[in-house]
């Protein structure tokens, strides 16, 4: 099997066209789709999290959860 990696943007009408490498017509081919993550959002889970650090009630449901486990 051979990959190829062909990065593209999502146009406006979601229609991707991809020219397909050196195969010969009627080939089985596999197609997958990998979306990249959106920057943005992991930015704000993160601060989300930072925000969780120095938040008692959460750090009272991790100290119950520790007990849990010892």
């Amino acid at each position: 099997m051979n990959t190829y990696r062909i990065e593209t943007r999502v146009p406006d009408n979601h229609l991707l066209h991809i020219s397909v490498p050196t195969f010969a017509a009627g080939q089985e081919v596999e197609i997958t789709i990998l979306a990249k993550a959106d920057s943005n959002g992991m930015d704000a889970k993160i601060r989300q999290m930072e925000k969780a650090a120095h938040d008692p009630f959460f750090l009272a449901d991790l100290q119950e959860i520790a007990v849990d486990f010892r």
